[in-house]
């Protein structure tokens, strides 16, 4: 603008001819001008275009990213079940029936693995079928691990397809070891503290457990609760799960006490996480009871099964099969408490009975020995 008015100013100043020049050069400059002004809208349009490219790209980048990272977590997971399968192989080469067939034959098909480390009462317990508990069907200390109620984690899921495998064969040696090779590969990555080696952990627990090994479950359930305990908090489902299969594994090995404040514990939490009237508390409530049953406090173990019985009335109605269950445990528990208190009066009279006549046999017996006394003297 100042270089217009500067040739306006020249030119009003000026001669005709320069005039005309200064017209002329005044049209050269608006045309540059307006050429500038138009380029610099182009640029800017041309700057918007490649911003929102950009934008795009990034989107694109971003995806592509994602989806790589997915493609590589995939590839890890198959290249652990390919490794887990070579080695499971070799097992299975190495220990071929000895016949030459090469096949080794199921020992009982019909048998299923679980994931949780306790099947039943009984077995947590650890009483004799003399007892008045074995009166009393056991099968209601299910573990409530739900592998325990976070789900299985993804680097263990082909883990568990295959243990549960050699389990439903009765091939329990190859299921071990395939528990200690995982064992030792989370201890290096990801590492001793990882959750993921909790729930291998509860894996190997459950195998030796079905090994007969019940120390050694016990000590591996021992150690899978630490881990959850540091990593999730002494309150969560995990920890929970873990208690009542180390509670489990502690009534099977003889220690109803510890076994039943693991079970109390269990208890409490499941209470606080889910309230009082969920079918969980309800199966907890029944392995409570059935401890209590088999150290012989049966008016306590049938208070367990009434209240279990209540909630299931509650949550599952009354005709269904856990029910209908634990209605008939709480009728045996009631009627072994019935039992103990009707033969408790009957056990003092007959000690009080024996005391009296023991007593009389002493009289007698000083009786005789003061006759006697006399005797001698007055011979």
């Amino acid at each position: 603008r100042s270089v217009v008015e500067h040739l306006k100013e020249f030119s009003s100043s000026a001669s005709a001819s320069e005039a005309s020049d200064a017209a002329q050069l005044l049209a050269v400059s608006a045309e540059r001008i307006l050429q500038l002004e138009s380029q610099r809208a182009e640029l800017r349009a041309q700057a918007r275009s490649l911003a929102h490219e950009n934008a795009s790209l990034r989107c694109s980048l971003t995806d592509a990213q994602d989806a790589l990272r997915q493609t590589e977590c995939r590839a890890a997971e198959v290249d652990v079940e390919c490794e887990q399968l070579r080695f499971l192989r070799e097992l299975k080469n190495y220990y071929c029936a000895p016949n030459g067939s090469g096949k080794v034959g199921p020992s009982d098909s019909s048998e299923k693995f679980e994931r949780s480390s306790v099947t039943s009462t009984a077995s947590v317990a650890g009483v004799s079928s003399n007892s008045a508990s074995a009166a009393t069907p056991l099968s209601s200390f299910a573990s409530l691990d739900s592998a325990d109620s976070e789900g299985v984690p993804v680097r263990l899921r082909s883990l568990h397809r295959m243990v549960g495998q050699c389990v439903s064969l009765g091939r329990m040696d190859l299921a071990a070891a395939l528990c200690q090779r995982s064992l030792a590969q989370l201890r290096r990555d990801p590492g001793p503290e990882h959750p993921d080696l909790a729930a291998a952990l509860s894996l190997a627990s459950s195998v030796s457990r079905r090994r007969g090994r019940l120390a050694e479950a016990a000590a591996l359930c021992s150690e899978s609760l630490r881990i959850r305990e540091r990593a999730y908090g002494n309150d969560s489902p995990a920890v929970a799960a873990s208690l009542t299969n180390l509670a489990a594994l502690q009534g099977r090995m003889g220690r109803p006490a510890v076994a039943e404040s693991l079970c109390a514990r269990a208890l409490a939490i499941r209470e606080s996480l889910l309230g009082n009237q969920h079918p969980d508390v309800a199966r907890q409530l029944c392995g409570l009871a059935a401890l209590c049953l088999s150290q012989g406090r049966a008016t306590e173990a049938s208070n367990h099964y009434r209240r279990a019985t209540g909630i299931y009335t509650i949550s599952l109605g009354s005709e269904h099969p856990s029910t209908v269950r634990t209605r008939s445990q709480m009728a045996r528990a009631a009627a072994a408490a019935s039992a103990i208190a009707d033969a408790e009066p009957a056990t003092e009279s007959s000690s009080f009975h024996q005391q009296q006549q023991l007593n009389n046999n002493n009289g007698r017996l000083g009786n005789g020995q003061n006759c006697g006394g006399s005797t001698s003297g007055l011979k």
